[in-house]
Order: C-alpha cells, then structure tokens, then sequence
C-alpha cells in the first residue's frame, strides 16, 4: 500500500543535494513510501538523488502512475 503523501522531487532544486539527501532518507524512515520522480525534474538530478540514497534504504519495487492529458 502507497502512502498517501510522499516527496516531490521538483521541489530538490530548492535545496541542496545534502539536504535533499536527507529529506529521501528521512521520509524513508518515517515510513513513506511514495515518491515522485521525473527526469524532467531538476535537469534529471532528482533522479540522482533517489538513487543515492534507495540502494541502501529502499527495497526494490516499482510502481508507476502516469498522467494524462487531452
């Protein structure tokens, strides 16, 4: 079951990667297990940042949701 929220992250630009880091590692403990990623989001770098820290928090399992539009 997905959690209801989850972090965005468009939103990592606003930080640094530390932090942003931090933030993944940080919902991961508190038991979140939604996060939305594009490659559009921060020049591909919120990608990089799930992917540093999922290795050694996150077991692997994919879930994708898409967006439609008319």
């Amino acid at each position: 079951m997905l959690t209801v929220i989850g972090p965005g992250g468009a939103r990592f630009r606003m930080v640094s990667w530390e932090e942003a880091t931090a933030i993944v590692r940080r919902c991961y403990d508190l038991g979140i297990n939604y996060y939305d990623c594009s490659h559009n989001y921060w020049g591909g770098r919120s990608e990089e940042v799930y992917g540093a820290v999922s290795p050694q928090t996150v077991v692997p399992q994919q879930i994708r949701s898409t967006e439609e539009t008319e």
